[in-house]
């Protein structure tokens, strides 16, 4: 999958979990206010299970927003075949393994691509919460 479809599916995610998380409490705040005004012994019990429900999706939600979607460089190791010298560059578009790419800068060579890799970059949260970390 993409970063981009990634992202947007995790957004998507988010989203719904809040709209439930207030429906729910919606509903919760309801059965409370049924329960002190009929006094109706079955309210509290689906008081109870609405705090679960809130509970569980609260948690998903938690873990949803964790999620770190990993973001890729892509580099090309390039080698002269004569004189051995070795250059790390960004691949273009039509690069493919064991292309000559022109003459070596410092014999003259063949300068060949030799290998196309990628390297995770460290990125931070895109939502942290700087108040439950300690410093």
């Amino acid at each position: 999958m993409s970063v981009e479809k990634l992202r947007v599916a995790k957004n998507k995610w988010i989203i719904t979990y809040i709209v439930f998380l207030i429906v729910i409490i919606i509903i919760a705040i309801h059965f409370a206010i049924i329960s002190l005004v009929e006094e109706n012994p079955y309210a509290s019990t689906m008081i109870f299970m609405l705090i679960l429900a809130a509970a569980y999706i609260s948690y998903n939600l938690w873990k949803t927003i964790k999620v770190e979607i990993p973001l890729f460089k892509t580099f090309m190791l390039v080698k002269c075949s004569s004189c051995g010298y070795a250059e790390i560059m960004t691949p273009k578009k039509g690069d493919y393994v064991f292309k000559t790419i022109g003459p070596c800068p410092k014999c003259g060579g063949e300068f060949t691509i030799y290998s196309i890799y990628r390297e995770k970059i460290k990125t931070r949260s895109a939502f942290s919460l700087s108040l439950l970390k300690t410093k």
